[in-house]
Parts: structure tokens; C-alpha cells; sequence
């Protein structure tokens, strides 16, 4: 839940709701965020990919204490089903790590991202690479469905859907 990520990794502010398309539009090659300009689209993407690289960077031990956030099928516009699965968890640093699932390829890999705590936006990549930056609030990341954004380098940007797989364990 939001209360207990925020105040796990010490956020005090009310929640910030990154609601793409609604809340975080792009009109003119400029992103706004509630009305408010936060740059052009080149500028947003690349601090979602200094974000993340930051999260690379970030050494982070598996012997300190981490929460879940969720495990999730990334999915675009109405598909139904994903081969695509993310399992993200974080500490209170706000550094994530967790695992990418390919259901074509069966592979998984590594995922490394970070937190900006001020803007509650959470920024990751598969593997160290710097190809494709997913993003999305921290806040939408305690929901069961959650609006990222998916840039593919300083030019390309695709808005996806993170559902949530319920954990079956926790439900008997």
C-alpha cells in the first residue's frame, strides 16, 4: 500500500498520481505534468535514463532489507495476455532491483533502477543497458494496474500498462 512504501522509504508527501496520457500529457514535443511544463521529450526521457542509471550504479546488498513492490505483466493498449513479466522490489534508499521474465525467449534478467523520492517516480532497466528505460510512479506502483512509459532512447516513447499478478500465497 502507498502508506506503508511512502513511509518505508521515507516519503511524507501526499501521493503524486502519473496517470500518462491524463495527468502527464505531451502536446507540442514539451511534456506537462498537471499543466505544468517539465521540459521536451528529450529532456524527460533522458532524466528517466540518468534515474536509472543511477539505480545501476547503486550498490545495493541483498543482506539489507527490501519490499516487494509487485510482480506484473507489462501489456500494451487492450492485449489480454503477456509474455512479459517484471518483478520489482526496493529498499529504503529507494534503489529497485528484481527480475525480467521474456515468456518467448525464457529468459530472465536482471532489472536495476532507482527512486526519486521528491518526484515519485521510479525509473528501471533490464539488465545495465540503456536501450529501454521503463517508467512509472512510485504511488501507481502499489496499484494493481499502473500506466508506464517505456522510452526506447531520447526519441521513441510508448505508454504500456503494468498489471499486477496477484500473489496466490498471500490469498489462502
Amino acid at each position: 500500500t502507498w502508506p506503508m512504501l511512502g513511509g518505508y522509504c521515507g516519503i511524507t508527501a501526499a501521493p503524486i498520481d502519473y496517470d500518462y496520457g491524463t495527468s502527464v500529457t505531451i502536446t507540442n514535443n514539451n511534456v506537462y505534468m498537471d499543466g505544468q511544463d517539465q521540459g521536451t521529450t528529450e529532456q524527460y526521457a533522458q532524466q528517466a535514463t540518468n534515474l536509472a542509471t543511477q539505480g545501476q550504479a547503486s550498490v545495493a546488498s541483498t543482506k539489507e532489507e527490501w519490499k516487494p513492490l509487485g510482480v506484473f505483466a507489462l501489456s500494451q493498449g487492450d492485449e489480454k495476455s503477456s509474455n512479459n513479466i517484471f518483478q520489482l522490489a526496493i529498499n529504503k534508499d529507494g534503489v529497485i532491483r528484481g527480475n525480467y521474465y521474456d515468456g518467448l525467449m525464457d529468459t530472465t534478467t536482471e532489472v536495476f533502477g532507482a527512486v526519486n523520492k521528491a518526484k515519485q517516480i521510479a525509473a528501471w532497466t533490464i539488465g545495465k543497458t540503456k536501450d529501454r528505460v521503463f517508467e512509472a510512479g512510485i504511488y501507481n506502483l502499489t496499484q494493481d494496474q499502473c500506466p508506464c512509459l517505456v522510452h526506447a532512447g531520447s526519441d521513441k516513447t510508448l505508454q504500456m500498462m503494468l498489471v499486477r499478478i496477484p500473489d496466490k500465497k498471500a490469498q489462502n
